[in-house]
């Protein structure tokens, strides 16, 4: 089953990409060769849906869809990531970023989705309809480099920056984003009426938590000065 997932779809979160592993391990090693860098982005989750028939004793068969998922990667260019300079190893990073030229429909494609805040994006595509996007000096040399001699208009671009590392876990909290534990004390108290809650125990919830200085492994991401998603790290704090 995960040999199939690698060889047919892998390359991409989007359910018509069927970039085959091979190929995108081909782009790391060609980049590692020219730039002695190569980067591969990954493993990550995409859901998905599909179609498995149903068997029971007695009955006919039925066919029925549901979700799954599956792992897909990503080739990265050296100009688009920024790791934490002052690592010396992967383990020791604090953050690292990536940065994304997207076009106007893709940064509302994002907006549709629920790990996203669409509200924020919307009020920033409003204030910036012909796009973001400036030309990096890095970027300009690229395109001279490629015989591009005349400034590259990217009209209708926006520069979207993703972000993974560590953050104070107070700070998280406090703006909202849900932990494992918050999820239980929810349902702790789902079957709380209101004449059963104390207005003071209220209060008492609200108030804000002593910063104990704990960190947290986090996903955050940009579209210039708003951020557009938090998100805590799903893979495991050993992993890099």
């Amino acid at each position: 089953h995960i040999e199939d997932q690698l060889s047919g779809s892998v390359g991409g979160d989007e359910t018509d990409d069927a970039s085959d592993f091979v190929g995108m391990c081909r782009q790391v090693i060609i980049s590692a060769a020219i730039f002695n860098i190569g980067v591969l982005k990954g493993p990550m989750t995409v859901e998905y849906e599909y179609s498995r028939p149903v068997i029971v004793p007695g009955a006919r068969p039925r066919i029925e869809t549901v979700k799954g998922y599956r792992p897909y990667f990503e080739f990265v260019e050296v100009w688009d990531y920024y790791p934490d300079m002052q690592a010396k190893s992967f383990s020791q990073v604090d953050g690292q970023f990536e940065t994304h030229v997207y076009a106007k429909h893709q940064v509302q494609q994002l907006a549709e989705r629920p790990d996203f805040f669409g509200d924020q994006i919307k009020e920033y595509l409003r204030d910036h309809a012909d796009g973001d996007y400036e030309v990096q000096n890095y970027e300009q040399e690229l395109d001279n480099l490629n015989g591009n001699k005349d400034n590259v208009k990217r009209t209708n671009k926006y520069r979207v920056t993703e972000w993974w590392g560590s953050i104070s876990t107070k700070l998280l909290k406090d703006i909202g984003v849900p932990f494992d534990d918050d999820e239980i004390e929810d349902a702790d108290t789902e079957d709380d009426t209101e004449e059963q809650r104390d207005p003071f125990d209220e209060q008492e919830k609200k108030e804000p938590e002593p910063d104990d200085g704990s960190v947290t492994k986090a996903v955050v991401w940009f579209l210039g000065d708003k951020v557009i998603k938090v998100e805590i790290d799903p893979m495991p704090n050993n992993v890099s």
